[in-house]
């Protein structure tokens, strides 16, 4: 499970370093960066879980927020798995994916015992 851990930081660290040519990189760099600095504290050592819940519904929020206010012209599972833009909603839907997807690692994080680190 540790390693899972390790491989759930590192990609959130490769979604940080992607955000070069987004128009908007600030954002999604400072939340990406903050859901791996939960998570290298808690291969540390045990985390409070309001940390990674505060993320995890900044995250989701974030999600709900963008999907609200977004109209795909292509089905979604097209739009995530598709590595062709789409005219629209393309970005937004992966952007939903990644914020749901770092969101339920967050909230997973935040089950675990305070006391003790993530599952070796």
């Amino acid at each position: 499970m540790r390693a899972l851990h390790g491989v759930m930081v590192a990609s959130m660290l490769l979604s940080v370093a992607v955000q070069y040519n987004d128009p908007d990189p600030l954002p999604w760099v400072a939340w990406y960066g903050a859901a791996a600095g939960v998570g290298v504290l808690a291969l540390r050592r045990p985390v409070d879980r309001r940390l990674p819940l505060l993320v995890a519904a900044t995250g989701a929020l974030s999600a709900i927020r963008i999907a609200l206010h977004t109209q795909l012209d292509v089905p979604l599972f097209t739009a995530l798995a598709d590595w062709h833009m789409h005219s629209g909603g393309s970005e937004e839907a992966r952007e939903i994916g990644g914020l749901m997807f770092a969101s339920l690692w967050m909230a997973a994080l935040a089950r675990w015992p305070s006391s003790a680190s993530p599952p070796a």
